[in-house]
């Protein structure tokens, strides 16, 4: 199913692919940010020695809920290319869910803050087995992450950007430790599906994202719907790699609705 909301205003949330959050409203079409270079071939600098960063244990922050009627599944909000889990949580407490919020560390440092794996900006000129790779790698270790003693359920697994691409390949790499997936401004850049029996996903995204581009999202919710996913694709108008207010409304909304369930 496609939907197209209408859309005035947005708010402005993109420096290239990083998923960097601002909190200004502002009129217009959207925001790219600084330029970064499609040739680029430097390797983003690691936190950690190879081998820590490659561990299944993440750092992580954690909002509690603190709503009486809180419950029991957590959300999983992954962050993007740049960004950091103190920086991305902003849009969770603007809003609070009836449920904690886990946001997990990327461990290889990148501007401000971290990277889940390389990538050229914008996607479309990563060659596409690098990209399914390095995606494949750190989807790995993120399933790993939500197998772990704090999560008692399968959580909802959101992200923007990269985080959105990461939400995309754990519901098809690891669907019995996902209840529900919620990409924004994401892809699926990975083919190996396990098993049949996916999560429903629901993805948000902009109509003129050149960063993570909006043809390649709305495609990859074709090809899940064609394998039999319960799989669905809301599209925003006007919108570049950013959230709109009514993004961020529609977004929280389907987060809270699969909390419910």
């Amino acid at each position: 199913m496609i939907h197209q909301p209408k859309n005035l205003f947005f708010i402005t949330c993109s420096v290239c692919l990083c998923g960097v959050i601002g909190l200004i409203i502002v009129a217009g079409n959207g925001c790219n940010g600084p330029k970064a270079s499609a040739t680029d071939t430097t390797r983003p600098q690691s936190r950690r020695q190879p081998e820590a960063s490659m561990s299944p244990t993440l750092d992580s922050i954690v909002i509690r809920s603190g709503q009486s009627k809180a419950v029991s599944r957590k959300v999983v909000a992954i962050h993007g290319l740049g960004d950091s889990p103190e920086h991305f949580s902003m849009l969770f407490k603007e809003r609070p869910l009836p449920a904690d919020i886990v946001l997990p560390r990327a461990s290889t440092r990148f501007g401000p803050g971290g990277s889940w794996f390389d990538v050229a900006i914008p996607v479309r000129d990563t060659p596409k087995h690098t990209l399914k790779k390095d995606v494949a790698q750190a989807t790995q270790t993120l399933c790993q992450f939500i197998s772990g003693p704090q999560f008692d359920r399968p959580p909802v697994v959101t992200g923007f950007s990269q985080g959105g691409i990461l939400t995309f390949s754990m519901a098809v790499t690891c669907p019995d430790k996902v209840h529900a997936a919620v990409p924004v401004s994401g892809l699926l850049a990975i083919d190996t599906v396990q098993g049949t029996d996916l999560p429903p996903i629901v993805a948000l995204h902009g109509t003129d994202d050149e960063t993570v581009d909006y043809a390649r999202g709305k495609e990859s919710v074709r090809k899940l719907q064609q394998m039999g996913a319960n799989a669905e694709f809301i599209e925003f108008q006007g919108i570049s790699h950013s959230i709109s207010p009514q993004m961020h409304q529609v977004w929280f909304d389907t987060i809270e609705k699969f909390l419910k369930e």
